[in-house]
């Protein structure tokens, strides 16, 4: 076995929160609720009421137009998972701003430019509505903020309602190529109750003109379960950034 930090260009595991590593910018200040590791996943948020959080990557940016290619595994603890009990979470490339935020800000609060920063990819959490129908599903997007899948003008979008899923959307691998000239987005479903999702999506890059940070935020707000009106936690379970190259050789690494 060899070690995550040998193999890859960035890579955490997340059994601590390492702040060697992770700038953590937390909106209310409550350590036990935001950016809490337990148990191997990094909960960005958990299961609360307007609380918020982001980490930024120290002494490692990643731009616009770069090579790399991204993976990490997320990890949502719904309230009910049928009553709008989630937020959402993103990953930012390229960023400008670690200010953090709630809510459907997902971990990122306004700056100059509002919520609009880097690129974006999206995990948005709400369930299936009967009337509203593409609640959640994975998107690119140059928008950390709104709460539906497609409210705002998302450059690519994999909708979970239509695609043989229409909730638990709460466990998955996503992998982000970064080709210089493309930002080309896989899902890869780990949870087939309730059907089996994966897809991939695909935009030209565009210069967000960020600052370069690598960044994952989430936030709650409020919910409609039943008994229990609070938002859904979301985490991460690891995160591993290596070289992007047209010809990719499929090497079978062990992670100690």
């Amino acid at each position: 076995a060899v070690n995550g930090d040998q193999v890859f260009e960035f890579y955490d595991d997340f059994k601590i929160l390492n702040t060697s590593k992770w700038e953590v910018n937390r909106y209310a200040g409550d350590i036990n609720l935001e950016c809490k590791a337990e148990n191997g996943i990094l909960w960005l948020v958990k299961k609360s009421n307007w609380e918020g959080c982001n980490i930024k990557a120290k002494n490692f940016n990643v731009k616009y137009n770069d090579r790399y290619v991204i993976d990490f595994r997320f990890k949502i603890d719904y309230v009910c998972g049928s009553s709008n009990d989630g937020d959402g979470m993103a990953l930012v490339i390229d960023g400008n701003s670690a200010s953090p935020g709630d809510g459907c800000g997902k971990g990122f609060g306004s700056h100059p430019l509002g919520t609009k920063q880097g690129l974006v990819v999206e995990i948005f959490t709400d369930a299936y509505d009967s009337s509203t129908y593409n609640l959640g599903g994975i998107a690119i997007d140059d928008d950390t903020g709104w709460c539906i899948l497609n409210q705002d003008n998302v450059k690519a979008s994999i909708t979970v309602y239509g695609n043989n899923k229409r909730y638990d959307l709460n466990d998955g691998i996503i992998t982000v190529y970064l080709t210089g000239d493309k930002i080309r987005v896989h899902y890869k479903d780990l949870n087939p109750a309730n059907g089996y999702l994966e897809d991939t999506i695909e935009a030209n890059v565009w210069d967000p003109n960020g600052k370069g940070y690598f960044m994952f935020g989430a936030g709650t707000g409020g919910s409609n379960c039943p008994n229990d009106g609070r938002d859904s936690a979301h985490g991460i379970d690891w995160v591993r950034v290596r070289k992007y190259a047209d010809r990719v050789s499929r090497v079978r690494i062990q992670i100690s």
